[in-house]
């Protein structure tokens, strides 16, 4: 199985609007087109949160157009500037809104980290106990678990105070159960990559604006918009990617310090 994710798009309530200098529907749109000239290469289209930049339905319902091009199976779930219950709304109660599926020999699970009001990420014991009890449910089945906030430090210090406040917890979760073999999520707007207990802990570029890695504050990234693809192989490997933009020009304001979260 081949999937892409697809993360922190940050649209707003109409297609003019901008994160940081760049417009964030043109920099999604390139990110599409790239995609479906690359749609023969994957399965499904894993959404990792921060859908919207400030949650308005009207970023749900475009985001949910754009994506209506293509015939692959799309999972959301939600990250800290989303409106769960708009999104929820937007996309109904079909395949799109599965907290977890069965595809191609593998199981994918879909977590919530969201903190009502915070910018961090915290994972309820009822969001624990949903991970525990699917994967004692397939327990054969290599699992690849998704989630919107960073569940490990990442190397930014601006970056990490905002992980997920019980990390320790979640990893000793995922670490007890040998069918895990892949944690991805969004937010950090940047690559990070690693291996520990024969887990792969991988996050994503941002389809708008990139963070600087190993940045003690809030610092942007030139790189590109872009991607992560990944084929999941039957026997739990997985072979991963990065796909970004090239030949664009956009805006992007690189002296900026910061942005409102809400």
């Amino acid at each position: 199985m081949r999937v892409v994710q697809l993360t922190d798009s940050h649209l707003g309530a109409d297609d003019t609007a901008e994160l940081l200098g760049m417009n964030t529907d043109n920099s999604l749109d390139l990110v599409l087109d790239m995609l479906q000239q690359r749609s023969d290469q994957f399965d499904v289209i894993l959404v990792t949160g921060d859908i919207a930049l400030h949650g308005a339905r009207e970023a749900y319902e475009r985001f949910q157009n754009k994506l209506a091009r293509f015939e692959q199976a799309t999972l959301w779930l939600a990250g800290n500037h989303d409106d769960s219950a708009f999104m929820r709304d937007v996309v109904g109660f079909g395949n799109e809104m599965a907290r977890s599926a069965l595809v191609a020999g593998w199981q994918l699970i879909m977590l919530d980290s969201v903190q009502p009001n915070e910018v961090g990420g915290s994972l309820s014991q009822s969001e624990l106990n949903f991970l525990r009890h699917c994967l004692q449910q397939q327990p054969d089945l290599p699992a690849l678990v998704a989630l919107h906030h960073h569940p490990m430090a990442v190397g930014c210090e601006w970056l990490d105070e905002q992980q997920i406040s019980n990390s320790e917890e979640f990893l000793d979760l995922v670490r007890s159960h040998a069918n895990v073999k892949v944690v991805c999520w969004g937010h950090v707007h940047q690559i990070f990559d690693t291996t520990s207990a024969g887990v792969r802990f991988m996050s994503s570029p941002s389809t708008c604006v990139q963070f600087a890695q190993n940045s003690a504050d809030f610092k942007l990234d030139p790189a590109a918009p872009g991607v992560r693809w990944m084929e999941l192989h039957a026997d739990g490997h997985v072979d991963t990617e990065i796909w970004r933009l090239s030949g664009v020009n956009l805006n992007v304001d690189l002296e900026s310090t910061g942005y409102a979260q809400d």
